[in-house]
């Protein structure tokens, strides 16, 4: 952290942070109150590519179904 937690008045917080990205992990905030656990807030991450690939190859797949089916209809 590199400044103090500031209170927005909305139910929401900001905290400034400075981050390394050469530190080699991803940044993140342990939050703390009293009689409750620590809850861990982080980048949110996704598949990345992976996901990408998959949805590109059920999107493609799909497609091939579609036009096989408007074959059958129209040739059938």
């Amino acid at each position: 952290m590199s400044g103090s937690v500031v209170d927005n008045g909305d139910g929401t917080y900001t905290i400034p942070v400075v981050f390394d990205p050469s530190a080699g992990s991803a940044p993140g905030v342990v939050v703390d109150q009293p009689g409750r656990p620590p809850v861990v807030l982080g980048p949110i991450v996704t598949g990345g590519r992976h996901l990408c690939r998959t949805w590109k190859l059920l999107i493609c797949l799909l497609l091939l179904v579609i036009a096989v089916l408007i074959l059958i209809l129209l040739f059938g």
